[in-house]
């Protein structure tokens, strides 16, 4: 477990690269927003593992298809804060 300066919005799109085919076939749409550039403090492989399991139990949710978006902003003092949203389709 090696904590290193890490980008997360780039985690966040590495994740959703492994998730797309399946939420492709899902028809689940797979969105980031970001404020630019985030960066924390952290293992990059575990934080990159955590979202990809977040992302296949959002899949899990949502059979009907929908958008799953995920959000990373900076909150005051420069913390980062990410938050999810998962909408069913039709």
């Amino acid at each position: 477990a090696e904590r290193r300066p890490t980008e997360l919005v780039g985690v966040v799109r590495r994740a959703f690269d492994l998730l797309r085919p399946r939420a492709e076939r899902q028809k689940v749409e797979l969105a980031v927003r970001a404020d630019g550039e985030v960066s924390l403090v952290a293992d990059p492989n575990q934080l990159h593992q955590v979202t990809v399991n977040l992302g296949l139990n959002a899949l899990d949710a949502m059979p009907a298809g929908g958008t799953l978006t995920v959000t990373v902003c900076r909150r005051g003092g420069g913390v980062a804060e990410g938050g999810g949203r998962a909408g069913g389709g039709g």
